[in-house]
């Protein structure tokens, strides 16, 4: 029996044609060592962060959805971290069309404590490998380091380098932490235990300047709010240098020790608490008074 459209020869034409590129595809798809790929990206992370990372299972899903299970990354002097689940989609066409890599992905940091999702796009330039993040978001990170602990969330991720560190490059998002307990051990100074119900901002990076604005905290202690806050990375870390200053709002029994520790302090004003120095070793000043020097864990 003929297939009546085939009688007309550029109908025919086309559907052998058709029918060849799509069994070529099939087999293509069928026959690719899509396990080995995994392998791969696995070693290039490895390879361009220094961590190294093991996956107990991994699996492939339609069309180009790879997917990490109980993956341990461990990076030198820190604390490995246990991912429950990577997901990973490679989009084909700006692979094909303009020679970019581009994956959105999905990573569940733990069954108790968060997600991250959002894209990277992997592009070779003049000056190396560019790399940039886009709609990124985060839930329900539990932090939990220092004698400080609350849960953080961010949203509107993004974030633009070139063969450095993401922080050598560029970047915004907006933060919010929510029940953020200060615990004695994060600093030692006059001030005890400070509890916050949520904190917000607006982070950036430039170059290795790390800059936070419409930063706002509300407790029972009391409101910060800031009108400056930067930070200068180094390597290590703790050599970093902060500038930061805060307008204080005390509550309750706040005001009293306010009272006790400024002279002629109104509770219509706020306190201006400026923290600067190194990160490992900040100097405290209350209304440009010393008030401690503490040391950052």
């Amino acid at each position: 029996m003929q297939i009546p459209f085939l009688k007309n020869k550029w109908a025919s034409r086309f559907f052998f044609l058709f029918f060849g590129v799509s069994a070529l595809l099939f087999f293509f798809y069928v026959t690719f060592p899509f396990p080995k790929l995994q392998e791969e990206m696995v070693r290039a992370f490895e390879v361009k962060t220094g961590c190294q990372a093991d996956p107990k299972d991994q699996a492939v899903h339609f069309p180009f959805h790879f997917e990490w299970r109980e993956m341990r990354v461990s990076c030198p002097k820190q604390a490995p971290l246990l991912l429950a689940s990577v997901h990973a989609h490679v989009a084909i066409l700006p692979a094909l069309l303009r020679q970019q890599g581009e994956v959105s992905f999905q990573m569940k940091l733990s069954e108790q404590s968060g997600e991250i999702a959002g894209i990277v796009v992997v592009e070779k330039t003049p000056k190396g490998m560019a790399y940039t993040l886009k709609h990124v978001e985060e839930t329900g990170f539990q932090i939990n380091y220092g004698g400080i602990s609350g849960i953080l969330d961010f949203k509107k991720g993004s974030a633009n380098w070139v063969e450095e560190s993401i922080l050598k490059g560029s970047g915004t998002l907006d933060f919010n932490i929510k029940n953020l307990q200060i615990r004695d051990q994060a600093w030692t100074g006059p001030i005890g235990p400070l509890s916050f119900q949520s904190v917000r901002g607006k982070l950036s990076w430039q170059d290795g300047v790390v800059s936070i604005g419409d930063f706002s905290a509300d407790g029972d202690h009391a409101t910060l709010k800031s009108s400056q806050a930067e930070m200068i990375l180094h390597d290590p870390i703790a050599a970093s240098l902060v500038e930061v200053t805060l307008q204080v709002f005390p509550k309750g029994q706040f005001q009293q020790v306010a009272a006790l520790l400024i002279p002629g302090y109104s509770t219509n004003d706020p306190l201006i608490v400026g923290i600067t120095g190194a990160l490992a070793l900040p100097q405290v000043l209350l209304n440009g008074r010393l008030l401690f020097s503490g040391s950052a864990s």
